[in-house]
């Protein structure tokens, strides 16, 4: 399979936005919890893009899930469904 541009997938400049925002001593307690909730579900989004982009790599489900700490059928079922499992 094509290797992907590894250049294509930096961190969106978002997270580093929001991630900022939730380090910020100067911003209240509760909007730091509001960006905080703002990078967890960004990060999800961008986990699910490198998923993506590591199976178009050739990587395993196996791969993967051992990449991120879960089971292969973890790692499916959060970032494969509507890909093809060819059962890697």
């Amino acid at each position: 399979m094509p290797a992907t541009n590894r250049a294509a997938l930096p961190p969106p400049k978002y997270l580093q936005v929001n991630f900022d925002a939730m380090c910020d001593d100067e911003i209240t307690p509760l909007l730091r919890l509001g960006a905080s909730m703002s990078v967890e579900l960004n990060i999800e989004n961008y986990r699910k893009v490198l998923a993506i982009a590591a199976r178009n790599e050739g990587a395993s489900w196996s791969k993967i899930a051992g990449a991120l700490g879960v089971t292969r059928q973890a790692a499916y079922a959060r970032y494969g469904i509507g890909l093809p499992d060819d059962g890697k």
